[in-house]
This record gives C-alpha cells, sequence and structure tokens, in this order.
C-alpha cells in the first residue's frame, strides 16, 4: 500500500486530479465505488464485488470509444455512457 502524507501540498494533488479527469467518467466512478466500499466486502468476495461494479463499464459505449481511439491514436471522447 502506497503511504500518503498526512497533508498533500495543493500543487500535487491538482497535478493527480488533472490525471484523474482524463479518464473515462464511468471507469472513475467505478473505481471511487469499489475503494470506498471495499471495507465492506469479505475477502473473499471482494473480487466478487470488484467485478459485479466494474462489469457495466467494461461494455459501455465509452469502453468502446477508448479501444477506439487507442487504435486511432487520439484521444478519447468521453459521453459517460
Amino acid at each position: 500500500m502506497v503511504r500518503l502524507p498526512e497533508r498533500i501540498p495543493r500543487n500535487i494533488a491538482l497535478e493527480l486530479a488533472a490525471l484523474v479527469v482524463r479518464n473515462a467518467p464511468l471507469a472513475v466512478a467505478a473505481v471511487k465505488r469499489v475503494v470506498t466500499e471495499r471495507t465492506a466486502f469479505r475477502d473473499e468476495d471482494a473480487f466478487v464485488e470488484q467485478d459485479r461494479i466494474v462489469a457495466p463499464v467494461l461494455g459501455s459505449h465509452d469502453a468502446k470509444e477508448g479501444a477506439r481511439a487507442f487504435t486511432e491514436r487520439r484521444s478519447p471522447h468521453w459521453q459517460g455512457r
């Protein structure tokens, strides 16, 4: 586990936020949900629950757009669907 200082300097927090915001909104929301809800899962159920949360993202329009953008060597245009 990565240990962060108790208080992150503002410029570093803004740099991190700029990286996160470039990603697909559905994927970011799913990861946030997995991290937030993780403590509610028993260890043996964690991967099943994670898959349940992430599965809808994998079949989304944004997932297809991300793959297309990658193969076309361009930035993706996220639509949140």
